[in-house]
């Protein structure tokens, strides 16, 4: 362990005390890095957002029973907390029950 009941040390043998870090993380300079980085992360989410909707949803939802299987798909994802394999055996089974169905 570093001197004087520091957590860390740097390469200048200087220790940082565990306040100092979280002093860093609390600065106002930290945050405003951190509003910055907002902007590109809405961004990339717009981006792979309209990448799955173009190809992948227009495609495979095309009427309302499809939709109905994709939702109960994201709702066992989300709030039920199942596992994938779990989603992927219930997407299947319900893919060939509306193929058999039309």
């Amino acid at each position: 362990m570093p001197q004087g009941g520091s957590l860390l040390a740097s390469p200048l043998g200087q220790s940082i005390s565990a306040n100092e870090i979280r002093g860093f993380f609390q600065s106002p300079v930290f945050q405003l890095r951190r509003l910055e980085q907002i902007p590109a992360h809405l961004a990339v989410v717009g981006i792979l957002g309209a990448a799955l909707y173009s190809p992948v949803f227009t495609s495979a939802i095309s009427d309302l029973r499809d939709f109905t299987l994709a939702l109960a798909c994201f709702v066992l994802l989300m709030a039920w907390n199942a596992p994938p394999w779990v989603v992927v055996i219930v997407a299947a089974v319900g893919g060939v029950g509306l193929a058999v169905l039309a």
